[in-house]
């Protein structure tokens, strides 16, 4: 069965609020059933001058010795992680480095991390990723950016046949924020994009479902438990790991 997110920890904000709502978190939790044992946790930790990210996988009830993914001048936060069918894990990150702030991921295969690389994106500023990797292997990543003239925007790309796909906009065209993607596989070969947008007087939770070819219009999102494959019967919950510091800025991803 897919995967289950059942704890993120993400900031972010339209760019004039950046650096403050950075401090913020949200959180969402989801139960996981009996038989799933597998899991994957990434978290970002200070080491006194900026954060880099660290990983860790559940099998068989015990969790492996933390690993270090990035050790490099940029302060690396709200992580996310997936792993395809073929085995190879992406974890995707923002990256925020002498004002620049932008996507890096890595990818796990053979018993290591890639070396990290740039997501392609002219934009100004791009933060806060989501990802998954569907059952053919294909990678789908969302985000929020900023062309430097608007208030931020959904963006998404797909990694097929080795590249990333020139980014495009989810949400319909406003002059208002909208931040905090979340992308999520949909039963049974459907996707969704949630996201908070600031609609009227203040942000409201929105959805957007793809059509085949493009994403469809945004709608109030309304929690349809019965048709995402994050649905499941007999749940307990895991814990991230003793040795994760602390719950802030750490994402953990079960299969």
């Amino acid at each position: 069965m897919k995967k289950i997110i059942i704890f993120r920890c993400a900031g972010g904000c339209f760019l004039g609020l950046l650096v403050t709502l950075l401090c913020l978190t949200s959180w969402e939790s989801l139960s996981l059933a009996a038989e799933h044992t597998q899991a994957d946790v990434v978290w970002a930790k200070s080491d006194g001058l900026r954060y880099e990210l660290f990983s860790s996988s559940l099998k068989n009830g015990n969790w492996s010795q933390p690993e270090q993914v990035t050790n490099d001048n940029a302060d690396n936060l709200h992580p996310c992680i997936d792993m395809g069918p073929d085995g190879r894990k992406w974890l995707a990150w923002t990256a925020m480095e002498q004002g620049s702030y932008e996507i890096r991921y890595a990818v796990f295969k053979n018993g290591q991390w890639s070396d990290p690389k740039k997501l392609p994106s002219d934009l100004k500023s791009n933060i806060s990723p989501s990802l998954v990797v569907d059952d053919g292997n294909v990678t789908w990543m969302v985000w929020a950016g900023n062309d430097g003239v608007h208030n931020d925007d959904i963006y998404f790309s797909r990694f097929i046949h080795g590249k990333w796909q020139k980014p495009a906009r989810v949400n319909q065209a406003n002059n208002v924020p909208d931040i905090l993607p979340r992308i999520e596989l949909m039963a049974p070969h459907g996707y969704q994009v949630i996201w908070q947008g600031f609609r009227k007087n203040g942000y409201v939770k929105l959805v957007s479902r793809w059509t085949g070819h493009g994403w469809g219009p945004e709608h109030i999102y309304r929690n349809d438990a019965s048709a995402t494959k994050a649905k499941n019967r007999n749940r307990q919950e895991i814990k991230p790991p003793k040795f994760v510091p602390q719950t802030r800025q750490m994402f953990l991803r079960t299969y």
